[in-house]
């Protein structure tokens, strides 16, 4: 019993860590996404006025 009470609130923890770090993770994906985005879209600029 005693065990169990230690052990659930360190899972909860962990997982909360995990949801953070995988929210981190998708806020960089975005960010690295808009930047070649960017990217293609100035490239494409280019295209179309040479």
């Amino acid at each position: 019993m005693l065990k169990e009470s230690v052990t659930k609130p360190t899972k909860l923890v962990f997982e909360g860590d995990l949801v953070l770090k995988s929210q981190e993770e998708f806020r960089g994906n975005q960010e690295e996404f808009k930047k070649s985005q960017e990217k293609t879209e100035s490239a494409l600029l280019f295209l179309n006025l040479s």
